[in-house]
């Protein structure tokens, strides 16, 4: 039987009871014993060894805990899986090497991350650095002023077959949604933001649906003084 407890000291008692710590810290899951920052640093200093020689280290390390010292475990952090194609390095996705249907990446596919691999060839550990943000916004500025450069709103300079010219636009008024002549705006012309290019009306990747629907009303051959004033030059057919 139970011990009775006086009723004095039950009216004591908290009214709520702690909370276990539930905090992910304190969770149980696997690898939660990997030393991941310590095996970020090794990988990264691996780079020109031999691929052989960086296996054997990693089954020995004795920083590593043993049931972590297998090949699949260093996979998940080096690409291991890779061959040459037309000159440049492929690789098959760490996640995805079981399936041989879906297509390799590139280093440079690999996104704003960087990627240790091993090259195919020499079999020497590698690392690529991936492109920063700020390189990379002024590698596509690079690509974007060879065929346009932006004036003004609905103003610009672009390039067709190798010659410049100077485009303008202006937008149409807005057409109510209900009217059976909206057809006749998406079939004859193309929504466009003011800064967006009005030759490629549609494509730019910051399209909104507000922009409305533009008509090119100037299109016309730079001269030469336009062409210099400009710094521009035709291509040489």
């Amino acid at each position: 039987m139970p011990k009775e407890q006086d009723i004095e000291k039950l009216e004591q008692l908290p009214l709520r009871e702690r909370n276990h710590d539930y905090s992910w810290e304190n969770d149980d899951y696997w690898g939660k014993d990997f030393p991941y920052r310590r095996m970020q640093r090794w990988i990264k200093s691996c780079k020109g060894r031999n691929i052989d020689e960086v296996i054997s280290e990693y089954m020995h390390a004795k920083w590593v805990p043993i049931h972590h010292r297998f090949i699949n475990q260093l996979r998940r952090h080096i690409e291991l899986d890779t061959f040459m194609k037309d000159g440049v390095v492929h690789y098959y996705d760490k996640y995805m090497s079981i399936f041989r249907d879906r297509a390799p990446y590139t280093l440079a596919e690999n996104g704003v991350n960087d990627c240790v691999y091993v090259h195919p060839t020499t079999r020497l550990v590698c690392v690529y650095k991936a492109p920063t943000r700020k390189s990379w916004q002024k590698e596509e500025q690079g690509k974007l002023a060879k065929r346009v450069r932006i004036l003004g709103d609905y103003h610009q300079l672009y390039k067709i077959e190798g010659i410049w010219y100077e485009v303008k636009a202006k937008p149409l008024p807005p057409m109510p949604v209900a009217s059976i002549g909206l057809s006749v705006y998406h079939s004859m012309y193309e929504r466009c933001g003011p800064k967006d290019i009005i030759m490629e009306g549609g494509r730019s990747y910051s399209l909104k649906d507000t922009d409305p629907f533009v008509k090119i009303t100037l299109k016309r051959q730079l001269n030469s003084k336009e062409l210099k004033k400009y710094g521009l030059t035709n291509d040489k057919k």
